[in-house]
């Protein structure tokens, strides 16, 4: 795991969340071996909430639910049958705490592009409830249209759900650069697409002068993709809450080292005040 870097006002609230996100890549390479070290890199790491995505589930595996099982984490997953790949796939929130409240938001077609997955989970935790998204856009280069009314859809969803005084995590696979239009609606560079609904991103807030790639060619997993290195992972916090709630503190990156490395994706943890 990255050294963190922290920073820290009295005023501000002190204590903190961890957040991780990790796309695991579903049951693509040795997945056997792939997940006993996400999960050892996670147990190592000790997040209060993880987001998983291309989580995959069979008649005889649940990524999910033995990752949550070993950790002893409360979960919930949002598995869709991806019929290119013959492999049913998704998103899931592992949490410490209770998971009080699970949806999952359905796309019609023409949104939904060659797979885009959003969940949510509200948490029970013990500074008060916290609101997690989790989010899996379209992976295709070409659709960033198709992504920014993926995040439309998002933000709109996620506004008809915050509770006054939560502490509101957006994490996930977002496919897209940070100076890209879609993630620039989130962190308020661009118009926002919900009024009122503008995000922290972690990596950003902590490490601006670092790049933080999460698709990279040192990872032997993705070494032979023709897509260039890049950030395309993130831990998002609403912004605006009181007493700093939701500001990052910390951030690094999970499963980057050469002998850590468990998917073709780079995991992101962030602390959060909370």
């Amino acid at each position: 795991m990255s050294e963190p870097v922290a920073t820290e006002t009295a005023d501000l609230v002190g204590s903190t969340a961890r957040i991780a996100t990790w796309n695991v890549w579903g049951n693509f390479g040795p997945w056997r071996d792939r997940y006993a070290m996400i999960e050892a890199v996670l147990r190592d790491a000790n997040p209060d909430v993880i987001c998983l995505q291309e989580a995959w589930r069979d008649d005889g595996y649940d990524a999910a639910e033995v990752l949550a099982a070993s950790l002893g984490y409360d979960q919930a997953a949002t598995i869709e049958w991806f019929e290119p790949l013959k492999l049913a796939s998704g998103t899931a929130i592992l949490s410490r705490w209770k998971i009080a409240k699970r949806e999952d938001l359905r796309l019609p077609p023409e949104d939904r592009g060659s797979g885009a997955v959003f969940q949510f989970a509200e948490l029970a935790g013990p500074r008060g409830v916290l609101q997690v998204f989790n989010a899996m856009l379209d992976w295709r280069p070409d659709l960033s249209h198709v992504r920014q009314r993926q995040v439309e859809r998002l933000c709109a969803w996620i506004r008809e759900r915050r509770v006054r005084g939560a502490s509101i995590v957006l994490c996930g696979d977002f496919n897209a650069p940070p100076d890209s239009d879609e993630i620039r609606m989130l962190t308020g560079k661009s118009r926002p697409p919900a009024p009122g609904l503008v995000f922290y991103d972690a990596w950003d807030a902590i490490r601006p002068d670092e790049r933080g790639f999460t698709w990279s060619g040192t990872n032997a997993y993705a070494k032979a993709s023709p897509r260039s290195d890049c950030r395309i992972d993130y831990i998002f916090s609403a912004w605006g809450s009181p007493a700093g709630r939701g500001q990052p503190t910390a951030c690094g990156l999970l499963g980057a080292d050469a002998d850590r490395i468990g998917s073709d994706h780079f995991g992101v943890w962030a602390d959060l005040r909370y």
